[in-house]
């Protein structure tokens, strides 16, 4: 074989001197995607394998091919020891990217994120000394901040120079870490950078952590998975050669290749073993290889061959960790740095160890395999002794600044807490859970205090344990794990009641209880008596506490049918948190407030006050997820007051502000306004997706509302497509797992009627009507369930039922009827004009649908128009005055073609039958389902589609529209496959074209 036909490449080394070899594939892929990242299309490439198998060669030699062509190139490593603070390997690679940028371009990058960027970089207020404390936002809402002043940071510089991240060592990153990779992935496309993680796939099963991000990054087209196996022969060939300088025989590659399976790790320490006893040129061919049954084997018989000395040392080093520097290594030891630079000498020539370039006196285990080698021979009693002494020294190297290596003290401690050291050991394991909270690194937070509560569970502090579980609690929260978080606060809960503390006890009630003060109890029957227990506890007098307890007390008791208990709980939180004078406690109490006793159909004037109180609230303090929550208020005073405009001008304020947060909570909330807003649109097909896309983010955020929210939706929807017999399991399912919604009764007699189960219906709609409806108390669901039993009371024929149902809805007659922000069904006006149809006030009747029609027209809601055409029209054949027949022909043509168009199958077919029975024809429909007579094509897109036809007109991405509409880029792309599907086009120029021709454009959309 000739060194001619092998390229620089695939014969270049590594700064340790390990040979690269191979790999044509791989290395295209990568360089591909530089090119592909220095044109601002980002890249992220994964690239996994087994230990050993090359990886770190791959990027070594990836890394000084994008440095030539003057690409900025960072390294971060994952700690596989333990010990590292949060976001490690950012970390490293931020400060080596300062050390890179010019004053002028760092300022220029930090765009007045600065002071947020300074939460996880505190090394920038050493470059940048006069940036601003970061705003005060919520723990979800300041890590989308974070992360989002990353991003911005990061692609600000990318266009001046490009950027290349090489992340090694995935498997055994901080769960921080990897949102942060999540994150920025999802950017890459704003940006010149090309990331590059590497990965153990063997350690990365079902259960690891990282198993998600991988499937959720590669689906993404930026991401490029690259899978490592075993070099080939020929490649193995090469391996030897570039090592020793000499073509190795066919029968020692063959051998080799074979015992090893190609992993080049394996090789190297196969031929290093048997250059050492003299055997690689003398191989013969039935010789066999000595290949033991595990790396570690060929690894310790090349350690076994250092001096004792130097192998005491390297011992030493990896209780440390997979780096060491000999200033720790003198404290510990005693001795020079010269004396340990010279024993350290055979270690350094057997390239067991190398000096890291980062940092002068500073050494890295050539493999991680190695430094576990080492580890793992120590007996016991000696790793906790060792770690003992490492603990301390680092102590005292640190002492002037301990903060940013508390995580690495808190390690070692940790692992020294069997031999007596317990008080450090649950110290430093605090200190590094409450960095690591701050740091908004929730995930790594809990790993933390979970090590200080293993310790503690052999050495007992009760109030140190309860502390403990109260912080695990909230990061755990904060992190998503809701169900974990309720049973570490009940833990905690159960300590401070016998500990007699009843402050912690009310922390414990409020974080079992949940961060929204407006959640209900529903089937968890631990909340309402631990938020009492915990108010019996905490005394009368006033606290941040106690305003709070009060406040989220009012919510949790939402299920019950009396308002005055809930009321009076909300008004004291409020009365309280005023004396007190804390703006975000008290936004807290209102917002209890108002859902505790303001959502029913009485409050709706008095929500605009209390809206209003609460957006200066969230000015005053800067809070985003705040006013995103104002903004929800808002929507549904609006809303239920037929201010479609200003409903709209809501929804997009939730939108925009959700997108800026990033968090589950604003998602689900900006989705479920917008499936309510599609729904009444009649924009059926969007609101199927839509349905399920807002699903996807209240599982994360609230997955017991979540699901009844999505129950709601798909009623409305399947009603009108005729599909409600789809939903009767779930409904009754619904029943047993969320009794606190009383509507799901109402549905299901909706579901009987619909599928022609009168008399199961006539059961069920009796139990619903006792004491005049008296289980259905006034409160957001009321309307909605009201107007549906006006509905059931007219199927039913029930004059006496319609006529309570008549009183109780007449003072509503100009609301919509909305079932909080979930659902609406309509114009109350309507459920009235069909009672007083049946009750034979027609003029009455008459009037109430004028009202309904008019409010469902200025809604733009065609779908409440079409059954408020049927009803109207209904009632004119039956009243037959002159001209009434006529108008009510009129009036069920007009409906016919709405629900035609918008596919409402059910009433199509009432209204088909009306007609017939009227002597009224429907005009003729061609053989594909068309009329002869079309509508115009703008008519059958709804008002939504007309904007974003109008934008594709001006050139926009999906990703542009979604940004003008405040909705996301999948909504916006959903939008355009209906328009081009409703107008029979394939391209967003017949798009383009027809808006211009249609003078779409100049309209006012």
């Amino acid at each position: 074989m000739s060194t001619n036909d092998i390229s620089p490449l695939e014969l270049s080394s590594d700064d340790q001197g390990r040979v690269f070899v191979g790999r044509q594939r791989e290395i295209a892929l990568l360089l591909g995607g530089l090119s592909e990242a220095s044109s601002g299309r980002g890249r992220l490439f994964l690239v996994g394998g087994e230990p050993g198998i090359g990886k770190t060669r791959l990027a070594d030699a990836f890394a000084q091919e994008a440095k030539s062509r003057d690409a900025l190139t960072m390294w971060g490593r994952c700690w596989e020891e333990g010990g590292a603070p949060a976001y490690w390997p950012w970390i490293q690679s931020l400060r080596g990217l300062l050390t890179e940028l010019d004053p002028e371009t760092l300022h220029m990058a930090a765009a007045g994120q600065g002071g947020v960027l300074a939460q996880m970089l505190p090394e920038l207020r050493d470059y940048l000394p006069d940036l601003p404390e970061p705003p005060s936002l919520s723990p979800e809402a300041a890590r989308f901040r974070l992360f989002d002043a990353l991003v911005g940071f990061l692609v600000r510089i990318s266009q001046h120079r490009m950027l290349v991240f090489v992340l090694e060592d995935l498997h055994a990153a901080d769960d921080p870490s990897l949102l942060l990779l999540q994150f920025l992935a999802g950017q890459l496309a704003n940006g010149k950078i090309l990331l590059l993680g590497t990965y153990r796939d063997v350690e990365v099963r079902r259960d690891h952590p990282l198993a998600p991000v991988l499937a959720e990054l590669s689906r993404s087209q930026a991401t490029t998975r690259i899978d490592l196996a075993g070099l080939s022969e020929p490649d193995v060939a090469r391996f030897i050669m570039s090592m020793e300088g000499q073509t190795p025989s066919e029968e020692l590659v063959s051998s080799i290749s074979r015992e090893t399976e190609g992993n080049p790790l394996f090789i190297e320490e196969v031929v290093r073993l048997l250059v050492s006893e003299g055997r690689l040129w003398t191989y013969a061919g039935d010789e066999r290889i000595p290949i033991p049954e595990g790396v570690r084997e060929v690894i310790g018989r090349r350690l076994g061959g250092l001096p004792a000395d130097c192998y005491r040392i390297l011992t030493i080093g990896a209780v440390i960790g997979r780096e060491f520097s000999i200033e720790v290594m003198q404290r510990i030891t005693g001795r020079t740095a010269a004396e340990l630079l010279e024993t350290l000498r055979e270690a350094v020539s057997a390239k067991l160890i190398a000096n890291t370039h980062e940092e002068p006196g500073r050494f890295r285990f050539a493999h991680a395999l190695i430094r576990e080698t080492l580890y793992e021979d120590l007996m016991p009693a000696d790793r906790v002794r060792l770690h003992r002494e490492v603990g301390q020294v680092l102590e005292a190297t640190y002492a002037p600044n301990p903060e940013p290596h508390i995580e690495e003290l808190a390690y070692h401690f940790y692992e020294a807490a069997t031999g007596g050291d317990v008080r450090k050991a649950v110290e430093y394991a605090m200190s590094a859970g409450k960095r690591a909270t701050d740091l908004l690194a929730f995930e790594e937070a809990v790993r933390l205090l979970n090590m200080a509560l293993r310790v503690l569970r052999d050495h007992p502090d009760e109030l140190q344990r309860c502390e403990a579980l109260l912080r695990l609690g909230e990061a755990q929260a904060r992190s998503g794990a809701t169900p974990i978080a309720k049973e570490t606060f009940l833990q905690a809960a159960e300590i401070a009641t016998r500990m007699d503390q009843p402050e912690m006890l009310a922390r414990a009630a409020i974080g079992y209880a949940g961060r929204f003060s407006f959640a209900r109890a529903a089937t968890d029957r631990q909340v309402i008596p631990l938020l009492r227990q915990a108010l019996d506890a905490l005394g009368v007098e006033d606290s941040l506490l106690r305003a709070t307890l009060l406040g989220r007390l009012a919510g949790a008791l939402r299920d019950q049918p009396s308002l005055e208990p809930r009321a009076s709980l909300a008004r004291e939180a409020v009365e309280m948190a005023r004396r007190i004078g804390d703006p975000a406690t008290l936004f807290y109490a209102l917002v209890a407030e108002w859902a505790a006793s303001l959502l029913g159909p009485d409050g709706v004037d008095q929500q605009i006050i209390v809206a209003e109180e609460l957006n200066a609230l969230a000015e005053k303090v800067q809070d985003r997820e705040r006013i995103a929550d104002v903004g929800w208020v808002r929507f549904i005073r609006f809303m239920t007051r037929g201010q479609i405009w200003e409903a709209r001008a809501q929804q997009e304020v939730m939108a925009r502000a959700a997108h800026e947060l990033g968090q589950p909570s604003q998602l689900w909330y900006a989705g479920v306004i917008e499936t309510v807003l599609t729904l009444s649109d009649g924009g059926f097909d969007d609101a199927e997706k839509l349905i399920r896309q807002t699903m996807d983010y209240g599982r994360r955020a609230q997955a017991w509302d979540a699901e009844a929210s999505r129950l709601f939706a798909l009623f409305v929807l399947r009603r009108e497509q005729g599909r409600l017999n789809e939903l009767e399991e779930d409904i009754r399912r619904a029943l047993v797992t969320h009794p606190g919604y009383r509507s799901l009764r109402v549905m299901l007699l909706i579901v009987l009627l619909d599928t022609g189960r009168g008399e199961e219906a006539r059961v069920l709609f009796d139990q619903l009507a006792e004491d005049d409806f008296a289980m259905f108390p006034k409160d957001n669901e009321w309307l909605f369930a009201t107007t549906l039993l006006a509905e059931a009371a007219n199927i039913l024929d029930d004059d006496d039922r319609a006529l309570v149902l008549y009183e109780q809805l007449r003072p509503y007659e100009d609301l919509v009827a909305l079932a909080a922000s979930e659902v609406s069904v309509g114009p109350v006006a309507l459920a009235l004009g069909i009672l007083a149809a049946q009750l034979g006030h027609h003029e009455e009747a008459a009037a109430y649908f004028e009202t309904a029609l008019g409010l469902s027209l200025q809604m733009q809601a065609r779908p409440w128009v079409a059954h408020t055409y049927h009803s109207y029209a209904t009632l004119l054949a039956a009243r037959n005055q002159p001209g009434d027949r006529d108008k009510a022909v009129e009036q069920m043509m007009a409906a016919l073609g709405i629900s035609e168009e918008l596919g409402m199958p059910s009433l199509t077919e009432r209204l088909q039958l009306r007609l017939a029975e009227l002597g009224a024809k429907p005009r003729r429909r061609t053989p594909d389902g068309r009329r002869n007579k079309e509508a115009p094509k703008g008519s059958v897109l709804t008002p939504r589609e007309r904007e974003v036809a109008a934008l594709v007109a001006e050139g926009m991405t999906n990703r542009q529209i979604g940004e003008s509409l405040y909705v996301s880029e999948r909504t916006a792309e959903t939008h355009v496959e209906n328009i081009l599907m409703k107008l029979g086009f394939t391209s967003r120029t017949q798009v383009a074209r027809w808006v211009l021709d249609s003078g779409l454009h100049g309209e006012d959309t």
